[in-house]
């Protein structure tokens, strides 16, 4: 039969999900998002499998796009503390995490290392072992658990850090590598990993949870997640690389905007409860930024995002009446947003009982939706009560979201402009929007992210500086680099003969020797979905070769030593206790090993 998938999408005010069989849309569901995002997405999955009559059981994939890592950012909430290793003494004039806000600044510890390379790769400074691994046990005795090694031109030679990455994690620091998220650029590099570590913690718990929870259910499916680009990542890699999934919600949505429409050139305008995303889609992909760097929260990172403009305006936003004195200044009786009711727009707007005007009253006043558990009266009255109408919010509403749609315009022709998310109601659809050849909202338009993640893809990309090898072609580097790729896409789980290079950029590098190029591919392919479960099932036999045994002794660890405190693990081939730490592959290889030869 089809293959059954779920798509969920987890906002600042609602997580929605959407069931597709094949290419059917078969059920979907919204349900506020809860403090503790688990919860919500329990809830919206529950509605949909009994709208859709269906069991965990049958489902063969769930696919979750989040925000809840950019917006730990955004709050500064369960971040964790950071030392960063700089491989650059004396050439590096400017200190690690000089450029952040001070309070982001202020937990993370940063050290500087004699190493690192020129330009080109070559020479640069021996690298001092012993001085890290003291750096180390300093940042352990202050408390850090999380490490970022960060070599000068360490992307076009990666071995001094790829060295110090295993010195530090011996030492007992969890270690992002700089040159595995970045590259070219070292501060914007350093930044990057940075934020990356001090998500890592959050990140473990939050994919445990999502894991834990669709088992308890029944689900025996693989959970993936969406990254920036809106292509499938794996639960593993976004516990190591946490800030991939920064953008999802937007490419979901733009991903989600083609699927329902089947427009594959097009801006597509995202009105969620809080804020509205304006992007671009071409050839139903979403167009990345031309900028090699971003700026969040004040950190200048150079992973790559979308290109999305963002504004303060959604479903729960404040409509803001002005004094005489601000409407003197602004020309303006009121303000809508950026400040938002979001996950309370059920119980703080005034058409669900609450005394607090937003967006959505405005809409229900007019006409354009009927939703909420009061009448407009309130919001009728206070809008007389301030001399302003429904109608002139309305305006600028409009005005607000054909600036944004002008500002990410990149020709001055029209073009085909598709409106989605649950706040696409504060948009009057049968006004033609100004710059564009066709204003459509699509059929389950409230629901367009979580369709963009159930249809989801599986990408590979790199970018990387290689030198021509002895009798080798730049057509034939260029393919090797096309090959390394392809192969990537197929580890995270895409099917070879479906996967087709999206982006083949290649740039010669005169200042470096050996002809050197600055090679940026991308490649997309379908999901790999009978290889994925193969690689679950066989991870749960590995696993199932270990027990886990209530510790009521003092025993230690067989391997490493160590008090055993909690639970211990028994290997029943050797029949000996090991801690948690140790139970890795290593000793699952071993013991299948010693099962073999039995």
């Amino acid at each position: 039969g089809e293959m059954i998938r779920i798509g969920i999408d987890v906002g600042g005010t609602n997580t929605d999900a959407a069931v597709l069989s094949g290419d059917k849309l078969i059920a979907a569901g919204k349900h506020f998002t809860t403090p503790d995002v688990t919860e919500g997405v329990i809830k919206v999955v529950q509605k949909v499998l009994i709208s859709a009559d269906l069991k965990p059981s049958q489902v063969q994939l769930v696919a979750i796009g989040t925000t809840h890592f950019m917006n730990a950012v955004v709050q500064r909430k369960h971040l964790s503390p950071v030392a960063v290793f700089r491989l650059g003494f004396p050439k590096s004039l400017i200190p690690p995490l000089s450029s952040w806000p001070e309070d982001m600044r202020k937990p993370h510890r940063t050290y500087i290392i004699p190493g690192g390379h020129e330009f080109d790769g070559r020479g640069g400074l021996e690298f001092d072992e012993s001085l890290l691994r003291q750096y180390c046990r300093d940042a352990i005795s202050n408390g850090i658990k999380y490490a970022v090694v960060s070599g000068i031109f360490s992307p076009i030679r990666p071995i001094q850090e790829n060295y110090a990455a295993k010195v530090i994690e011996e030492e007992g620091l969890d270690v992002t590598i700089s040159n595995e998220l970045g590259s070219l650029g070292l501060l914007e590099r350093e930044n990057t990993s940075c934020l990356n570590a001090s998500l890592r913690e959050m990140a473990k718990i939050t994919v445990t949870k999502f894991k834990s929870s669709f088992a308890e259910m029944g689900f025996v499916c693989p959970i993936m997640l969406t990254q920036n680009d809106g292509t499938l990542i794996s639960c593993d890699i976004v516990s190591k690389f946490p800030i991939r999934t920064f953008s999802s919600g937007a490419t979901n949505s733009m991903r989600g905007a083609f699927f329902l429409s089947n427009i594959e050139d097009a801006i597509v305008i995202d009105i969620g409860g809080t804020t509205t995303d304006v992007g671009i889609i071409a050839n139903g992909l979403p167009v990345e930024s031309a900028l090699e760097t971003e700026v969040i929260s004040g950190i200048t990172l150079n992973t790559r995002m979308p290109n999305v403009k963002s504004i303060g305006l959604g479903g729960g936003s404040l409509i803001t009446f002005h004094t005489k004195e601000e409407e003197q200044k602004s020309g303006k009786k009121f303000s809508v947003g950026p400040l938002s009711v979001a996950l309370e727009l059920g119980t703080k707007s005034m058409v669900f009982g609450g005394n607090i005007l937003t967006t959505t009253d405005i809409a229900v006043a007019s006409g354009l939706c009927k939703i909420g558990t009061h009448s407009a009266d309130r919001v009728h009255e206070v809008l007389k009560e301030n001399g302003v109408t429904c109608q002139d919010i309305l305006k600028e509403i409009r005005l607000m979201i054909e600036t944004v749609v002008d500002q990410v315009k990149t020709k001055s022709s029209l073009v085909p402009v598709i409106i989605v998310g649950g706040g696409a109601v504060l948009v009057d659809k049968s006004i033609p929007l100004m710059g564009s050849s066709t204003f459509l909202q699509p059929e389950n338009f409230d629901v367009a992210n979580a369709v963009g993640a159930a249809i989801a893809q599986v990408s590979g990309s790199i970018d990387v500086i290689r030198c021509l090898e002895k009798d080798q072609t730049p057509e034939n580097r260029l393919l090797q680099v096309i090959e390394e790729v392809t192969q990537k896409a197929v580890l995270n789980g895409a099917i070879r003969s479906t996967v087709k290079p999206i982006l083949i950029d290649e740039l010669s590098l005169a200042y470096i020797p050996g002809s050197a190029s600055r090679i940026k591919v991308k490649v997309i392919g379908e999901l790999n979905l009978v290889q994925l479960v193969k690689n679950q099932s066989s991870l749960e036999s590995e696993m199932n070769t270990l027990s886990f045994v209530e510790n009521k002794g003092n025993e230690n660890c067989f391997r490493c030593q160590s008090l055993l405190v909690d639970d211990r693990i028994c290997c029943p081939i050797c029949q000996k206790f090991v801690c948690s730490k140790c139970s890795t592959k290593q000793i699952r290889l071993e013991s299948k090993q010693q099962q073999e030869q039995q």
